[in-house]
């Protein structure tokens, strides 16, 4: 499956407009590599710096968009994690549960998609910017860090508070039961958008 195709399948629904434009920046490639082929010559630090600018504002507006959900999502399941002040508790866990593990995805496909249009940009103009923009990029450092320092550890608290509330203590119950209730969940978001997919491959 192309990444353009995986990016609109996997994308959580209520956060569609905040994922990396692929399209727009995979286009813009071609563009470049047009005007550069049609003058004549072949300039490719201003095609870089032109492209690398766009992917770093993208990313900047993606990391926006990823504090400001973070914000209101880690405040929600600070109250789940303790089911005395929360009332449906199992339900809720459930719903932060798939909340906080889209954000994970979030940020991975946003990554996943930065490095495949930088791979792309240096395939075209036969350049080696990937490494680099990489570990450099200060938007896709602090998405990471985000997941590892802030989310993750989050995702960790509702496991054992779900272990404990309903599966005797056992984390590893609470995880399967949180993994197919995330399944489950996941199942209508993903749905439609596969079937419209199919149709677009036909």
């Amino acid at each position: 499956m192309k990444f353009s195709y995986e990016l609109e399948y996997n994308a959580f629904g209520p956060w569609h407009d905040g994922y990396v434009n692929y399209k727009r920046l995979k286009k813009l490639i071609k563009e470049q590599r047009h005007d550069l082929e049609g003058t004549g010559i072949t300039p490719t630090h201003v095609a870089w710096q032109e492209f690398s600018e766009e992917v770093l504002s993208e990313l900047e507006r993606i990391l926006s968009r990823l504090a400001s959900w973070m914000e209101d999502l880690l405040g929600e399941a600070a109250v789940v994690a303790d089911p005395k002040v929360h009332p449906k508790y199992r339900k809720s866990c459930a719903e932060i549960y798939l909340e906080l593990n889209e954000l994970c995805n979030f940020v991975r496909l946003n990554s996943e998609g930065a490095r495949k249009l930088v791979k792309k940009f240096d395939k075209f103009h036969g350049t080696a910017h990937r490494a680099e923009f990489l570990v450099g990029c200060a938007a896709l450092c602090e998405m990471t860090d985000m997941v590892q320092t802030e989310v993750l550890p989050m995702i960790n608290s509702i496991q054992k508070s779900y272990a404990a509330s309903f599966c005797g203590g056992d984390k590893a119950t609470a995880v399967d039961e949180l993994s197919q209730a995330l399944s489950e969940m996941l199942v209508w978001d993903r749905g439609t958008v596969w079937h419209d997919l199919i149709r677009l491959e036909r």
